[in-house]
């Protein structure tokens, strides 16, 4: 890997090759963007990993995951968008969203928090952060904490 002594600088060429490549159609105006939003998860992960050990496949997984990721964010602000837009106001559901802030309501406290958070926008380092947990305790509660509303939402 290049970038000399320092293994976010050969990190950064990776990322900036493989999203390059592979950044056309709606992410080509992103990719400076994109690069930068890989290096960031790179830095959470960094007081945990040692990069020096990884190689380009690592970085090219990390490029791969961010697209994806960004491509599925764009889905559902397009999808959002169309739903305020008028364009599904017929199907909309105004006791749905009563029934979704009961259902938060009845979680236990530290799923409450969790999941709140991460509704919010906040990816799971940042709710450990927030919250004074380690990673893995936050993605538990936020994974058992979504289930707990999925079924008390009955499905929806």
């Amino acid at each position: 890997m290049a970038g000399g002594g320092n293994p976010l600088e050969g990190a950064r060429e990776v990322l900036e090759r493989v999203i390059g490549s592979r950044c056309g159609g709606l992410l080509a105006s992103e990719r400076e963007d994109l690069v930068q939003s890989a290096l960031l998860r790179l830095l959470e992960r960094g007081q945990r990993e040692d990069f020096s050990v990884r190689g380009p496949s690592y970085f090219w997984m990390v490029a791969q995951s961010v697209m994806v990721d960004e491509l599925r964010r764009q889905g559902r602000q397009r999808r959002f968008a169309e739903r305020t837009n008028g364009e599904g106001a017929a199907t909309r559901d105004p006791v749905d969203g009563i029934q979704l802030r009961r259902c938060v309501e009845c979680l236990e406290e530290r799923r409450r928090l969790a999941v709140t958070l991460h509704l919010a926008g906040l990816r799971i380092p940042e709710v450990a952060r927030s919250a004074g947990w380690t990673d893995k305790q936050a993605e538990n509660l936020i994974y058992r904490g979504l289930r707990d509303l999925r079924v008390c939402m009955g499905g929806r």
